[in-house]
């Protein structure tokens, strides 16, 4: 029911860290600086916004600032970059961070900000209690309907912003589509690609994106614990505003940070397929149990968009949502204490498998199924596959009897 996706990791070990000639380290070491010392004042760069893109592209004279960047995050964001087909990364403390830069940037007030009604609820709550205040009009798009999308565009549309697949229901937007008719219009167009992890979908080729933002925190950072978001482009202009601001409010990752997530990038791909298996395999018995029509995955042929999954994605993650065989919350809380080896908790694309009760119609304007219905996602991680089949059959069997 998945693509295989080739595993390549290439494309992040390419980016050794060289320390002189003949000798390299596969991940680039944390190195930590607040104070840079140069050898002649020729070598300093004047401390202003354009120095922040002027650096040496050599890696090991990349310093301007250590409390801005280091070699580490700049071996990060290069590694990043070729994994997403971008020519520039800005990094972040957080995705949150990245996103708050990116619309800090891209919109202000009086511009209007079109919103794929299936984001998650961080992101809707930075639309609506940050960027609203701040004066930026923002209107919310049922994320599968092309032709209501098109009629929504007006003069005013600054930016439209997508995540897609989108969180807890997982539409798929038509990427390509969008893009073209915010391309004739001059509108910006921001991808969240998070769930596709920089290796299922590239936004840039596929899509022709604009701007892609990343929660590190997720398959990049998570087995690690690390905490990270990221905002890639192709635009030099672009660039140049999302590092200046990370840079004015202090929102810079740390090379600690930035070594940690690199040193789990190189296997990203083969977790990924490993967890896409696990998920294959358990999705038939899920499917007997709570029916076929309560599985929401994009990847799942009776999911309604397989076919579009199929066209523009290279594979699927290991997250799944299922409408929830209980009446009340009571028997919700029943159905998630039965789950054993699945851990209760939030944060998924770790090792640990997790499940939790979410509301995905709650804060909707065009909802997709009954609005106070409860689901359950399931995020499958690196457990055995027996283990992980047994422990869910056996809490969703007892829930439907």
């Amino acid at each position: 029911m998945t693509q295989t996706v080739q595993s390549d990791t290439f494309l992040v070990s390419r980016n050794c860290v060289k320390l002189y000639d003949g000798v390299t380290l596969p991940v680039p070491q944390s190195i930590q600086a607040t104070t840079v010392l140069f050898d002649s004042p020729n070598q300093m760069l004047p401390i202003d916004k354009a120095s922040l893109t002027a650096q040496s592209k050599k890696l090991t004279q990349r310093f301007y600032y250590g409390a801005v960047d280091t070699p580490t995050t700049f071996a990060l964001a290069d590694s990043l970059c070729m994994l997403e087909g971008a020519k520039h990364c800005a990094l972040y403390p957080s995705g949150q961070a990245a996103l708050h830069a990116v619309m800090s940037v891209v919109a202000t007030t009086g511009d209007e900000v079109l919103v794929a009604d299936s984001v998650t609820y961080t992101t809707r709550w930075l639309f609506d209690q940050v960027l609203a205040r701040a004066g930026v009009s923002i209107g919310y798009f049922a994320p599968t309907d092309l032709a209501a999308f098109e009629q929504r565009l007006s003069a005013r549309t600054k930016a439209v912003f997508l995540e897609s697949p989108g969180s807890m229901l997982y539409e798929i937007q038509d990427v390509p589509a969008i893009t073209r008719l915010c391309r004739a219009r001059g509108v910006v167009t921001i991808l969240d690609n998070t769930w596709s992890a920089s290796t299922l979908f590239n936004g840039f080729e596929t899509g022709q994106i604009d701007v892609v933002v990343l929660s590190l925190s997720k398959y990049h950072g998570a087995p690690l614990g690390v905490s990270g978001g990221a905002a890639l482009s192709n635009d030099a202009g672009l660039h140049a505003e999302f590092r200046h601001f990370g840079a004015l409010v202090g929102a810079m990752l740390s090379s600690d940070s930035a070594a940690r997530i690199a040193s789990v990038l190189p296997n990203l791909r083969l977790r990924l397929e490993h967890q896409a298996a696990t998920l294959a395999r358990l999705l038939p018995k899920v499917a007997a149990i709570v029916g076929e029509a309560n599985i929401f995955y994009p990847a799942h042929q009776s999911s309604g968009q397989f076919e579009l999954w199929q066209r523009d994605f290279l594979g699927a993650n290991s997250l799944i949502t299922v409408r929830c065989p209980a009446n009340s919350p009571d028997d919700v809380g029943a159905v998630l204490s039965r789950f054993r080896v699945v851990r209760h908790g939030y944060g998924w694309g770790g090792d640990t498998s997790l499940v939790n009760a979410v509301m995905p119609n709650r804060e909707r304007h065009f909802p997709v199924a009954p609005g106070d219905t409860p689901y359950l996602r399931i995020y499958v991680g690196m457990e055995h596959a027996m283990d992980l089949e047994a422990d869910v059959v056996h809490a969703l069997e007892r829930a439907v009897r």
